[in-house]
């Protein structure tokens, strides 16, 4: 059907063309082919490495039911819960961490108010105790300070009467 002058005849020209378009377009469709091929063999090989039906079951996915549509609502799901229990548990730490805090501000504010007792105590001690006989709870019999200083002798009571009910209710407390 080609004449012998295949180069000048154009009715032998557009068919050869059309040949080699038909060619380009089998190699594409050929390339195509190979591609779709190695694709489906490395989809296999990714599907080949987990089980399907185990992790229905973990996701509680009832039998019987499409499994792969339900899976992303369920891992998502899961997700949901798994953030609400981390913002609990850290809800929780800050609540802990912020009672310990206070517990230690209450304990350092006792310390405070112990060291600061103790001070105070020490100083009630030494304005109880008589500059004339040198007790603290009662005078000796004979003392003169009374005489000798009766507004440091009013004092001096004042410390013993509290020295005494301080006394009192720490041995209550015991």
């Amino acid at each position: 059907m080609s004449c012998d002058h295949i180069s000048q005849c154009p009715r032998c020209l557009a068919e050869f063309e059309s040949l080699d378009e038909q060619v380009a377009r089998l190699d594409s469709l050929l390339d195509e082919n190979d591609k779709l091929t190695r694709w489906k063999a490395e989809a296999q090989e990714v599907e080949s490495e987990w089980d399907v039906q185990a992790v229905a079951k973990l996701l509680g996915i009832e039998l019987g039911k499409s499994i792969r549509p339900r899976i992303q609502p369920k891992i998502e799901e899961l997700i949901a819960k798994n953030n609400k229990l981390l913002a609990e548990v850290s809800e929780e730490r800050k609540q802990r961490m912020e009672n310990a805090f206070q517990e230690g501000e209450r304990h350092l504010e006792n310390e405070q108010l112990r060291a600061k007792l103790a001070r105070m105590q020490a100083f009630v001690e030494a304005q109880a105790e008589c500059p004339c006989c040198g007790e603290v709870d009662t005078c000796l019999h004979g003392c003169t300070f009374i005489r000798d200083d009766p507004g440091g002798h009013e004092l001096m009571c004042i410390a013993r009467e509290t020295l005494k009910t301080t006394r009192k209710q720490t041995n209550d407390q015991q």
